[in-house]
């Protein structure tokens, strides 16, 4: 079995740090992380490996929104669709994944139960092949090779914009930037009660941003003045992380279940999928105003 990486999440940057070199360290702490994950995604024995193996590529990804007044799109937007693309390959495999860990295992006993776990199983095969033959795929090796040299410093052309912004030092850049998205956040979040589902989605997602930034510059900032500010900040994504995992069931269900015409099976997943949203989607509505509220009157440590 592959061994389980032990490595920490969080990169060793430093407050001396320049932005260029503590946004090299993110990149190269990060891809080692997912490297480490990607032996166990590959063998799919342990459902940890697909799972570290996404969060280290959405990582990656949200490191280069977070630098992006030092690192432009011209120089950082090859690797945005590559990295994209692998932590893509794994969705399928992370999906089944968690519907069976959670909701398969929590459903309650009826008919079409045992049928539509026969087809989950099968369907979970499928999605692990698709992991295995990404990491196999010739664009992936290609992508390590090229991705190794690029956050090594071969950046390629940069503007001297650009360029004054990467010699910064990372502690004034990472209080400009947190400064800056959380205003963003902020104006967003105010109108959460009148929200759709889907303009939920974005505030979880902008939330996720939010929160990426915030663990990258911990060793800048300081563990004790953040630790209460991401856990606050955690709350809120977590609680419309559920309305989204509700979202995401009906689409996994129709896909497991395509052509399949098994009356109890259609029957059962109508059930599921029934169940799970009426309950969560009234309960994140409940729950928010006052997670979000505890949020917002946290103090921030920047």
């Amino acid at each position: 079995m592959a061994k389980v990486p032990t490595m920490k999440k969080n990169a060793p940057i430093t407050a001396k740090m320049s932005t260029e070199k503590a946004f090299q360290t993110i990149l190269q702490h990060n891809f080692k992380y997912m490297e480490g994950w990607a032996a166990v995604a590959y063998e799919g024995k342990n459902i940890r490996g697909v799972h570290q193996a996404r969060v280290a590529f959405r990582r990656m990804r949200s490191s280069l929104g977070i630098f992006r007044r030092a690192f432009p799109r011209t120089v950082t937007d090859h690797y945005r669709v590559e990295m994209k693309w692998a932590a893509s390959a794994m969705g399928q495999a992370r999906d089944t994944d968690v519907f069976i860990s959670e909701t398969l295992a929590n459903a309650p006993k009826g008919a079409g139960k045992a049928e539509l776990t026969a087809l989950v199983e099968a369907h979970h095969k499928d999605a692990y092949k698709q992991v295995r033959a990404m990491f196999d795929s010739g664009r992936y090796k290609k992508f390590k090779s090229d991705f190794k040299a690029w956050s090594g410093g071969k950046w390629g052309k940069v503007d001297p914009k650009a360029k004054k912004k990467m010699a910064m030092n990372v502690a004034d850049y990472a209080k400009m930037e947190l400064g800056r998205r959380y205003n963003k956040l902020e104006a967003l979040g105010k109108g959460h009660a009148k929200m759709s589902d889907d303009e939920l989605h974005r505030l979880r997602i902008e939330c996720k941003k939010m929160r990426y930034a915030c663990e990258f510059f911990v060793p800048v900032l300081g563990k004790a003045a953040m630790r209460k500010f991401i856990a606050n900040l955690k709350a809120v994504q977590g609680l419309l992380g559920s309305m989204q995992d509700a979202s995401v069931m009906p689409v996994l269900l129709g896909e497991i279940t395509a052509g399949n015409k098994n009356a109890k099976v259609k029957k059962y997943c109508d059930s599921l999928v029934g169940s799970s949203a009426k309950g969560t989607k009234a309960d994140v509505r409940k729950k928010l105003p006052g997670v979000w509220k505890t949020f917002t009157g946290t103090k921030r440590p920047w």
